[in-house]
């Protein structure tokens, strides 16, 4: 089960790192800027940067934050320019802005009412959790995170979310199949594209029917 939950911790970051992969080729194309295999790597890793931290709560790391998205790689005021930084030493100008692109579309992401818990937007002047408006044109605001609603319910969260088919894990399958084909296409052949495709939730549906076959067998024990 540990494989199978550390698989499903990739899945939760699948979005992420396949709109960083799209970011550089979209940005490359309107630049426009020569892109190298490597590139589109580069891209998924800045997708996914500010999820660095949750490494330490991963691997079991004494003193980690009980809410990742309480670390300062999740505070916007400092996420930012360092993305800036980074990305302008890595290749000028260009990189700058993919990388803050990817960084402010993954707080986005992380962000409650499209589709995260909240972080802290306006950080250091509020640790509050700023969300988009609701229904009634109020902005979502929320306390950071129990611990007790987060750990060690993780792994449940996981079994609920992304081991088996949910409305979020489908949404963000189907964005990230999409957004997946398109680069595919566009830098391949449209063969890629339709392999690219079909691969994303040939693999989840593999995720899906592991997590099943193994949760029975517990089950029989």
């Amino acid at each position: 089960m540990r494989v199978l939950y550390l698989v499903a911790n990739g899945f939760a970051a699948t979005l992420d790192w396949v709109i960083g992969v799209f970011i550089v080729w979209l940005i490359a194309a309107i630049w426009p800027y020569e892109l190298r295999w490597y590139h589109y790597i580069l891209g998924a890793l800045l997708g996914v940067a500010p999820d660095f931290d949750f490494l330490h709560k991963l691997a079991g790391v004494k003193g980690s934050l009980v809410d990742h998205h309480d670390s300062l790689m999740h505070r916007p005021v400092f996420g930012i320019p360092c993305a800036a930084l980074l990305g302008y030493s890595l290749g000028g100008v260009f990189w700058a802005v993919v990388a803050v692109s990817c960084i402010f579309i993954h707080y986005l992401h992380d962000t409650r009412g499209l589709g995260g818990g909240g972080i802290g937007w306006l950080w250091p002047f509020s640790k509050k959790h700023y969300g988009f408006f609701d229904v009634g044109w109020r902005v979502l605001v929320t306390e950071p995170r129990e611990a007790a609603e987060l750990w060690p319910n993780h792994n449940r969260w996981l079994e609920t979310v992304y081991l088996r088919p949910s409305p979020r894990s489908v949404v963000e399958l189907t964005w990230s199949s999409l957004l997946l084909s398109v680069v595919a296409w566009q830098a391949i052949d449209a063969w890629a594209g339709v392999i690219a495709y079909f691969g994303a939730w040939f693999t989840a549906f593999g995720l899906w029917w592991a997590f099943e076959v193994k949760r029975m067998v517990v089950a029989r024990r």
